[in-house]
């Protein structure tokens, strides 16, 4: 059995942070050999959970993309930061400004959520290859339209 690839990387808690996740994913998922849909839905993703980090959580704040094996192409990410609470989806209407960061996991992620870790949060979310994902053309209809 092969070991699965991981890669980590502490980030800042700070307005830099979701940029520096989103070139961190970038270079580990090019160098994976991850589809430009993959690469840019967990980039997108990450970012989400990164500024949700900044913005709710503590410091440190950690980011680390594993995939199952280089077969499959499955990628997990997570994101953990210091805090007490659990982010959970809510439901927003037109006129909100903020509160959509998980309702995008919900609508591109294949499967996410949220564990307690020795005091601290983790919000993880996992990505199929386009290949094997329904959700792939979904997301591409959604970026074409300028959803999001």
């Amino acid at each position: 059995m092969t070991a699965r690839p991981t890669a980590q990387l502490d980030l800042d808690h700070d307005v830099t942070a979701p940029g520096a996740a989103r070139r961190f994913l970038a270079g580990v998922l090019g160098r994976w050999g991850a589809s430009l849909e993959t690469m840019s839905r967990s980039s997108l993703l990450a970012s989400e959970l990164v500024s949700n980090a900044v913005l709710h959580g503590g410091a440190p704040i950690q980011i680390l993309v594993s995939s199952e094996d280089q077969a499959s192409g499955v990628i997990r990410v997570e994101v953990t930061n210091v805090g007490s609470g659990r982010p959970f989806l809510r439901r927003v209407n037109g006129n909100d400004l903020s509160g959509r960061g998980l309702q995008l996991i919900e609508d591109l992620a294949n499967g996410w959520g949220t564990e307690s870790r020795n005091g601290q949060i983790v919000v993880w979310f996992e990505i199929k290859p386009p290949k094997d994902d329904p959700r792939a053309q979904r997301s591409q209809e959604r970026f074409q339209l300028g959803m999001y």
